[in-house]
C-alpha cells in the first residue's frame, strides 16, 4: 500500500503496481526500473512498457504518492513540452492525456484517472459521448456528456449532476472526445459512446435519483 502523507490518503497496490514500488523503495533510476520490468515482461513491446510505466509514475506523483520523479520522462510522445498547455506541463502528461478531478462523473470515472482524448469534427460528435472541453468559468476545463444536439454544438451534463448544463458547447470550446480512461493500476478502459453511452447515462440518472430519493426517506424516518 502507498500513502500520501500530505493528503493522508492511501492506495492499495495490485501485484504490477507492488512490484513498481518496491522497486522504487530501493531509490532505482527509471532506466534500472525499466529493464527490469522488460525482464519481467518480455513479450512486451519495449517503448509501450516504458510509455506505460512514465504514465504511471506521473499519475502517482501528481496525487502525492511519489516524490522525486523528475517528470521529464512521463513525456511519453514526441511532443516538446513547450507546446503543451499550462495544465498537461503541471500534470507531467501528454497534450492527449488529462488528469480526471471532481465528482460530476462519478461512477464512470475515479479522480485519479487519465482521460485519453482526441479532436474531432463538431458534426462527428453524438448524444452519449463524454467530451472535454474548455469554458471561461471553468479554470481545469470540465468532463461531461453530451445530452441534447444544438444547432451550433450540443448541451452537457455530468452524470451525477442534478441538472443539465446552462450552455451550449460550440467549437470555440475546443471539445474533445473522451475514448479511454487509464486507471491508476495502468489498467486501461474504453469508453462507449453514441447510445450505449445514453444507456449508461440513463442508468447513471436512475441510481442517481434513486439515491436522493432513499436519503430523503432515511430523513423523514429518522430525523435529527
Amino acid at each position: 500500500m502507498l500513502f500520501a502523507s500530505a493528503s493522508g490518503k492511501a492506495y492499495a497496490l495490485n501485484a504490477s503496481s507492488e512490484f513498481i514500488g518496491e522497486r522504487l523503495s530501493r531509490g532505482i533510476s527509471l532506466e534500472e526500473l525499466l529493464a527490469q520490468m522488460c525482464a519481467r515482461y518480455p513479450n512486451e513491446n519495449p517503448d509501450e512498457l516504458k510509455r506505460s510505466l512514465c504514465l504511471y509514475l506521473g499519475q502517482l506523483k501528481t496525487l502525492g504518492y511519489i516524490e522525486g520523479f523528475d517528470g521529464k520522462a512521463v513525456d511519453a510522445t514526441p511532443t516538446p513540452s513547450d507546446a503543451l498547455p499550462d495544465e498537461a506541463k503541471s500534470n507531467a502528461l501528454p497534450e492527449n492525456h488529462l488528469l480526471y478531478k471532481g465528482n460530476s462523473m462519478a461512477r464512470v470515472f475515479v479522480l485519479g484517472d487519465i482521460l485519453v482524448v482526441k479532436d474531432l469534427p463538431l458534426e462527428e460528435f453524438s448524444r452519449g459521448d463524454i467530451v472535454a472541453f474548455k469554458f471561461p468559468d471553468a479554470k481545469d476545463g470540465i468532463v461531461h456528456r453530451i445530452v441534447k444536439m444544438a444547432a451550433d454544438g450540443f448541451v452537457t451534463m455530468g452524470d451525477n449532476n442534478s441538472v443539465p448544463d446552462g450552455w451550449i458547447v460550440t467549437v470555440a470550446d475546443r471539445p474533445r472526445l473522451v475514448v479511454e480512461r487509464i486507471d491508476v493500476a495502468g489498467r486501461h478502459h474504453c469508453i462507449s459512446r453514441g447510445r450505449v453511452g445514453m444507456l449508461a447515462f440513463r442508468w447513471h440518472r436512475c441510481r442517481y435519483w434513486t439515491r436522493r430519493l432513499l436519503s430523503k426517506i432515511y430523513r423523514f424516518v429518522f430525523p435529527r
